[in-house]
């Protein structure tokens, strides 16, 4: 087995990644952190999409308007029975939750990368909608395909993404 222990500073800028295995873990006497800047977009009313690739972030590192989706806060399949789902988020960014944030330029996350298997859930589905805001929780990519064939009871194989083309409501 392998295993990273941190007694700095590791700066992940840019599109770097820290990449761990199944076989690594992180020595739990580690002092130091990763900082991983992710960058999204600066404006009043488009959404940025965050999830933590840090244990315990602070949910104020998102800025601007923050929401996370609750299922079962919606009211109804119309669009404000859905729009009520989405609710304010508590002060630490849940491990696999997806979040949204406006006028979040730059989110700098600080602290201990996460690791190996995270447990978010339970997934919670209801009368009204059938979907959720979930986020990758490691500061590296996923694989796509592990992730749907590891949990085909959620996304009942199929991943959507969401892609803003700036056109002031006319996605």
């Amino acid at each position: 087995d392998w295993y990273l222990l941190i007694d700095g500073v590791i700066d992940l800028v840019g599109r770097s990644q820290l990449v761990q295995t199944a076989q690594s873990d992180l020595e739990p006497t580690s002092d130091g952190w990763i900082e991983r800047d992710q960058q999204g977009i600066s404006n009043l009313y488009n959404y940025n999409y965050w999830s933590s690739p840090i244990s315990s972030a602070n949910i104020g590192v998102l800025g601007g308007n923050r929401y996370q989706y609750d299922p079962s806060a919606a009211t109804g399949t119309d669009v404000e029975g859905l729009r009520a789902g989405w609710v304010y988020p508590g002060s630490i960014m849940t491990l696999g939750r997806g979040y949204i944030a406006t006028a979040t330029n730059n989110a700098t996350f600080t602290g201990l990368p996460n690791n190996g298997p995270v447990s978010y859930g339970p997934l919670t589905l209801a009368p009204f909608t059938n979907f959720n805001l979930i986020g990758n929780p490691y500061p590296s990519a996923i694989s796509a395909a592990s992730f749907v064939s590891a949990n085909p009871q959620f996304v009942g194989g199929a991943l959507y993404f969401w892609d803003d083309d700036n056109s002031a409501g006319g996605d």
